[in-house]
């Protein structure tokens, strides 16, 4: 109250849980409640609104203000302040954390003790996040916000296209520090799609990397060389055999580009003799992203070997591998797989039949699920008109945190003598 400039910091770094004292807990809502609509708080304001709302008796008598006034020497050295307020309550709250894993040591939980650890887990995640939100641990939230705007207008911070798919692009799933995932049955060519992507990323000049966890690299290389000179024959062995010279003609146009995939270490695989579990994946998504990786993908997430409990174990990898993400601006492709169909009737794309648990489900900015099927007719917007197609891949976006198009259904057709994916529009009637 001796400083608008002091109420704005601490509200700004502090939160009314921090405060010991019930009734500092009670003054500080008033005051954050307040500077909303009257940035220039003062004494009589705030006595009024005391009285108003009876609130003497919860925040220590009428004369509360005064004495907190009297015993505050200078708001100069507010930054100081609030940084003791919240380390006396993080040591405050991290006592408490113990206590509650000692007690559940103590009196165990009938679903056993992984329950009391991550609890426990959770607890001190969640302190060790908190103490970097606030001054002087790290910038405000309203820093952040208008650090990453200033960094949109100089261009610094963008986000990247999907090539070939500008639909795609509206849920802005590739921001730096965003997790998307791309799942669905086997045969809806998900690999296919983003090897697509990859190659075209690398001939735009994007930094990229994709890990791919079934098959080798020349597997993959290989793919991506059909692509890129539109013959799929070129992965027919019995056609290759046959067609010795086009087949050269065909390595030769696309050796330039392939050559680039294969120097660069855009696609990259996993030696058979090597364990593969989430732990290595954070290493090596690490390392990519150290290295100035602007996109980087897993392909798939599922064939990593897990713990008896792969959902704390895909949670604690979406986890850390976001902290990764966000401090080097990049983004992280995840390929994963749709739960088994028990009953035989087909699987409905949803957040809740993506294999990784509540992880991928909650942790995850952007979900898009790939469904193959029989060509079927559409009508799609395109532009400002409505068109008919014929198509056989419908893209469903599940989830679209950090932009438009959670719930479209787009409209894709799957090429299989090239192994290209075009996207024909968003799907207005099916």
């Amino acid at each position: 109250l001796c400083d608008p400039r002091a109420v704005k910091i601490a509200i700004e770094t502090l939160k009314a849980g921090d405060f010991y004292v019930t009734g500092h807990q009670v003054l500080f809502k008033l005051f954050a409640e307040l500077q909303k609509t009257l940035p220039d708080l003062d004494l009589i304001v705030v006595a009024g609104e005391i009285e108003r709302r009876d609130l003497a008796w919860r925040v220590g008598g009428k004369q509360c203000l005064g004495r907190l006034i009297e015993e505050t020497p200078t708001a100069a050295n507010i930054e100081r302040y609030c940084r003791i307020v919240k380390e006396r309550y993080l040591e405050r709250a991290a006592l408490e954390a113990a206590g509650r894993i000692v007690e559940g040591v103590q009196h165990p939980d009938p679903e056993g003790p992984e329950s009391v650890l991550e609890a426990g887990r959770d607890a001190m995640d969640a302190l060790a996040r908190e103490a970097t939100l606030g001054y002087p641990y790290g910038p405000t939230a309203t820093e952040t916000m208008q650090q990453e705007i200033e960094d949109e207008i100089s261009g610094k911070r963008k986000n990247i296209e999907w090539p070939g798919f500008p639909l795609l692009s509206h849920t802005q799933a590739l921001l730096p520090g965003s997790i998307a995932v791309i799942c669905g049955s086997p045969g809806a060519s998900k690999s296919l799609f983003l090897i697509e992507c990859v190659w075209r990323w690398a001939w735009a000049g994007v930094s990229v990397a994709v890990l791919e966890l079934e098959k080798g690299r020349a597997f993959h290389l290989r793919r991506a060389c059909a692509q890129i000179v539109e013959n799929s024959s070129l992965t027919n062995q019995k056609w290759v055999s046959t067609h010795p010279q086009e087949t050269q003609t065909a390595l030769e146009n696309a050796k330039w580009l392939v050559g680039r995939l294969d120097s660069e270490h855009v696609i990259q695989s996993v030696p058979d003799y090597e364990a593969v579990d989430c732990e290595s994946i954070l290493a090596w998504i690490e390392t990519q992203a150290q290295a100035g990786t602007r996109i980087i993908a897993v392909d798939p997430l599922t064939i990593a070997d897990t713990s008896n409990q792969p959902w704390q174990d895909h949670k604690q990898f979406i986890r850390e591998a976001g902290k990764i993400l966000r401090a080097h601006n990049a983004a992280l492709i995840l390929v994963t797989h749709v739960k088994n169909n028990m009953g035989g009737n087909k699987i409905a794309p949803s957040l809740e039949n993506i294999v990784g648990g509540k992880a991928l489900q909650q942790f995850t900015d952007t979900v898009f699920w790939l469904e193959s099927h029989d060509r079927e007719h559409a009508t799609i917007r395109q532009d400002t008109a409505t068109v008919d197609c014929e198509h056989n891949r419908t893209l469903y976006i599940l989830k679209a945190n950090l932009g438009a198009g959670c719930g479209w259904r787009i409209a894709d057709d799957f090429n299989p003598e090239t192994l290209r994916t075009s996207e024909c529009g968003r799907i207005v009637n099916a």
